[in-house]
């Protein structure tokens, strides 16, 4: 497979998600309380915990399908919520 030709001097972008203080509730459940994380291009990251923790709802707020009750997720500092073409996505997975 033939690669296109980049020239040498072109950096590769470097794209950050960051939660900053997200929360989100449903009704009086609290799912999501003060999260904070940084991800980065390039790295490997893992959500980890039990059933029902908020791991879903945390990436469905990065993705923009749902909106935080708190705080901010940002794509490059640009909020994820206002950009109807972020460059987060999101497929769920059914049993």
């Amino acid at each position: 497979m033939n690669e296109p030709d980049v020239p040498a001097s072109t950096p590769a972008r470097e794209l950050t998600l960051a939660a900053r203080e997200v929360a989100h509730h449903f009704g009086d459940v609290r799912v999501l309380e003060d999260v904070s994380a940084v991800f980065s291009a390039r790295r490997v990251h893992a959500l980890l915990g039990e059933n029902g923790a908020g791991k879903s709802t945390l990436l469905r707020i990065a993705a923009g399908l749902l909106v935080p009750t708190q705080g901010r997720v940002s794509v490059e500092g640009a909020p994820v919520a206002a950009n109807p073409f972020s460059l987060v996505a999101y497929v769920e997975q059914h049993a």
